[in-house]
């Protein structure tokens, strides 16, 4: 490092200022001002550039607020953007429409600024950058030159020339940056010529009046937001490979019918070509690999799709309302369709998923309303939440053996499915997951198959499962938050997982089989007003949250005859310490049985019997009072209406 008084210098690069002085003079041998080294500096007011400068990087004078003159710079071939933003002398070029004259201010070979009300710009041979903004809202501009020997056109460099309506970029230009032609409303002729290799975010967005364009082969980059909103644009043509289309880049061109994808081509990025409501042709090339979240959604007349062979990646939503194509094929190398992948696609009436599948996520088919029949692939394991609600033309769905989980609303709204045999292999089913089916249901509005319980079909709040069922399977009653009442028979000795997930307004619960136990980790979650549940098969030890051991404990109380020994002697056992809180949560809810259990069985000890009484009295429920006072006659001979005055 070279450090003189005030200036840092690393092999040849200025990377360091630390003076305060009004006229800066960089020291010759400098070939770059490094990005920011006299930002804000204030108190400069001219600076003086040795002919050796070959780069000036990003923001390196921005906001010195009195730096008026910028002397020297014969030597410069780069001045990167933002250099002199927010200073006077940037001011000047950028506003002044009648004291300065030229049409063009240069440091070195770079064009730094144009004329404000410029109309024709005839860029002199020999410059070899146009700088960022240099020709920003110049809207007066008509017609523009770009020499041979231009090699950069730096971002925004003619953003908003609305008065454009035909450019020419030559060979020589290798990079287009960002946002260097957007808002150039009226720009309806690109000649793009080869030898551009790189174009960044949003070069052409906005150009509303924009009706199709050519690439050139030699283009090797094209960035995000390339067209966005160019609302009119009909057709875009590739002469070369491109790897990959970034994100958005045509999202938003409403009138686009067909893009030759490039070949080579192997991403298509986020929102590629969303809401393109009229694009109809577009043929996947084979050498796409990803395809990224919603590329193609809300292009409503895509009329063809096929997936590549070679495609390893989808994202979510790719397809999401993409209701012109008839027929689909999911290639079995996807293993996981994701969520919302072919969501409102609801022209497809031909649906083909390969073996290999194993996981369709959610809503992935949803609202797919016109196929019919569909035949899962013997690999399919998970059917996430949602995958079919929705489509309403299904008449028959064969799910696969080996198929484990079914997700919630699976199959919601599906008016019309009549066959669907729910196979053995199936260990989880989610919430509301046949709701609606009431093709499947019997003319109770109840689904059965083969002695298992999967959903009631219809509006009752209280559900009595008829004596022939066996088994109950896993979320068959989940998220019903309008049952209050389920009655499970004896002849119940299984009951899956998650059966009772999420049934906020259940108040009572009856499962009278000593077998039907085991319902799973945390099988209440959910079951916030739950306030008696008879189960034969748990004891209070079964479970840790208090709120449940207390509905447990009065559902034992309301028909403690039908528990065995062990579990009435375990359940005598944990209420004896509680007994108060229970009677008082009981009258809390006006529960007469809970409490008859306690006066029947002798259960009340004379000492809490006063302030069992004097609470039941606070809370008014006369009947359960007047059953306290007929135990306290049959245990005390002192006149109880006399000391209560009732």
């Amino acid at each position: 490092m070279t450090e003189d008084r005030i200036f840092q210098i690393e092999d040849h690069r200025l990377v360091g200022y630390s003076g305060n002085e009004r006229d800066v003079v960089i020291p010759e041998g400098v070939a770059e001002i490094s990005g920011g080294v006299f930002r804000e500096h204030r108190e400069i007011c001219s600076v003086s550039i040795p002919g050796s400068v070959k780069v000036i990087g990003l923001e390196a004078f921005q906001w010195c607020a009195d730096l008026q003159t910028v002397n020297g710079g014969e030597g410069i071939l780069r001045v990167d953007r933002d250099a002199f933003t927010g200073t006077p002398w940037y001011r000047y070029y950028s506003e002044n429409e009648t004291d300065w004259k030229e049409d063009f201010r240069f440091l070195g070979k770079v064009l730094i600024k144009a004329r404000r009300n410029i109309r024709k710009a005839s860029i002199p041979e020999g410059t070899l950058m146009i700088a960022a903004d240099a020709f920003a809202e110049r809207v007066l501009l008509k017609e523009v030159e770009i020499p041979e020997t231009v090699s950069y056109i730096g971002w925004r460099a003619f953003e908003d020339c609305t008065g454009i309506t035909r450019i020419v970029i030559p060979g020589s230009v290798k990079t287009l940056g960002w946002h260097c032609f957007k808002g150039c409303s009226r720009l309806t002729d690109i000649d793009m010529q080869e030898g551009i290799q790189v174009l960044e975010n949003g070069v052409f967005s906005s150009c509303r009046d924009l009706r199709t364009i050519t690439f050139p082969a030699s283009i090797r980059k094209f960035g995000g937001w390339m067209f966005f909103s160019c609302a009119n644009i009909e057709r875009v043509h590739f002469k070369g490979a491109v790897k990959e289309l970034q994100e958005r880049c045509f999202s938003g061109c409403y009138n686009l019918i067909g893009v030759d994808m490039p070949e080579g081509l192997e991403t298509i990025g986020v929102e590629a070509f969303y809401d393109c409501t009229n694009l109809q042709e577009v043929l996947l090339p084979k050498s796409l690999r990803r395809i990224e979240r919603q590329a193609f959604a809300k292009d409503r007349y895509f009329t063809e799709l096929e997936l590549p062979d070679g495609l390893e990646f989808l994202d979510e939503g790719v397809f999401h309302g993409c209701s012109g194509f008839e027929k689909l094929t999911v290639p079995g190398h996807l293993k996981d369709i994701p969520d919302n992948t072919f969501f409102g696609c609801d022209g497809i009436r031909e649906l083909n998923i390969k073996e290999g599948v194993e996981r369709a996520g959610k809503y992935s088919f949803s609202r797919c309303r016109k196929f019919r029949e569909l035949k899962l692939p013997g690999t399919m394991k998970e059917l996430a939440a949602g995958t079919f609600e929705g489509c309403t033309g299904a008449e028959k769905i064969e799910l696969n053996d080996g198929l484990e989980i079914i997700g919630n609303s699976c199959f919601a709204r599906c008016w019309k499915l009549t066959e669907l045999d729910i196979p053995g292999s199936v260990r989880e089913i989610g919430g509301r997951a046949f709701d609606q089916c009431i093709g499947l249901a019997d003319d109770g509005g109840m689904i059965i198959q083969n002695g298992t319980y999967y959903a009631y079909v219809g509006d009752r709040t209280e559900i009595d499962v008829p004596d022939d069922v066996t088994a109950v399977a896993s979320g068959a009653f989940a998220e019903h938050t309008e049952y209050r009442k389920i009655r499970i028979p004896e002849s119940v000795t299984k009951i899956g997982a998650g059966a009772f997930r999420g049934c906020d307004s259940l108040t009572e619960l009856e499962i009278l089989s000593p077998e039907a136990g085991d319902l799973g980790e945390d099988p209440f979650d959910g079951c916030s007003r739950l306030l008696t549940a008879v189960v034969c098969g748990m004891t209070p030890s079964d479970t840790d949250d208090e709120r449940i051991r207390r509905a447990l404990c009065l559902g034992f109380c309301s028909r403690y005859e039908v528990y065995d020994q062990d579990r009435t002697r375990q359940y005598r056992e944990y209420m004896s310490d509680k007994m108060v809180t229970l009677i008082k949560w009981a009258i809390d809810n006006q529960f007469l049985r809970a409490v008859k259990y306690f006066t029947d069985n002798d259960e009340i000890r004379m000492a809490d019997f006063n302030e069992i009484l004097e609470y039941a009295q606070k809370k008014k429920t006369m009947e359960i009072v007047a059953l306290l006072l007929e135990y306290r006659s049959r245990h005390d001979e002192e006149d109880i209406f006399d000391k209560y005055q009732i």
